[in-house]
């Protein structure tokens, strides 16, 4: 069976969805059933890269290939790492902040209580001294 101008068409603007769909989409265009084998030959005889593309979920690129773990494209991907590197820093230091302050109001309640007792030292020794 001849390939038709309609279906070398079909193919190159489908080819990037791989072999295997593009020949179950064909068979729903236009009815005609070809194995993968002879797709994949037609097309590289019409030059169609068969290369998988994706689409990002987040930015709406064309990537060959997505994160495997967070289904990104590469920019997107280390964007989201990125974002959360910053976060992390920033919970980072308001807990060294928070950590800092604790020290802080323990070495003035430490203070305070010296000078109670240093206070309460010399009203004693005034106490005595005019006795």
């Amino acid at each position: 069976m001849k390939w038709t101008h309609e279906q070398d068409k079909f193919l190159l603007a489908h080819s990037h969805k791989g072999a295997e769909q593009v020949r179950r989409d064909m068979f729903k265009e236009f009815g005609v059933l070809r194995s993968t084998d002879a797709i994949v030959r037609h097309g590289n005889r019409i030059g169609a890269s068969f290369t998988r593309w994706d689409i990002c979920p987040s930015c709406g690129r064309i990537a060959t290939s997505l994160h495997m773990t967070t289904g990104l494209c590469p920019v997107c991907h280390w964007n989201k790492l990125a974002d959360e590197k910053a976060r992390i820093k920033a919970e980072l230091r308001k807990l060294n902040e928070t950590a800092a302050r604790r020290r802080y109001d323990k070495e003035q309640k430490a203070a305070r209580r010296e000078h109670v007792k240093f206070l309460n030292l010399s009203e004693k020794v005034s106490e005595d001294l005019v006795m």
